[in-house]
């Protein structure tokens, strides 16, 4: 399914897309990523945010094209978080903080 998240300091903006800097700015419109549509958070006005995540749903339900795209590349996204690629990355982790000699715990 197509993801619409709100904004948080880390997490979703770093998933929804791979090309803003974070952590991400305060923003108060919806942000159209590559793999999904981020609205900011509740917290900095709840009552406009609210609305933007609602805007959000309202056009992609009025908008079967992008409901489509955002269901490939969301699934495309997905498994850059597999089971295996995330053991990929740790191991990477432990075998660098190994390499430097580092303590783990």
């Amino acid at each position: 399914l197509p993801i619409i998240s709100t904004a948080c300091p880390y997490g979703p903006s770093e998933i929804l897309s791979n090309n803003h800097k974070y952590p991400i700015k305060t923003f108060s419109n919806v942000i159209f990523c590559k793999y999904g549509i981020l609205t900011p958070p509740f917290t900095e006005n709840p009552i406009n945010s609210k609305q933007v995540y609602f805007e959000a749903i309202l056009h992609l339900m009025n908008n079967k094209k992008q409901i489509d795209t955002y269901k490939t590349m969301g699934l495309k996204r997905a498994k850059a978080f597999s089971v295996k690629k995330m053991g990929e990355s740790y191991c990477q982790i432990i075998n660098e903080l190994a390499r430097r000699n580092l303590r783990i715990c």
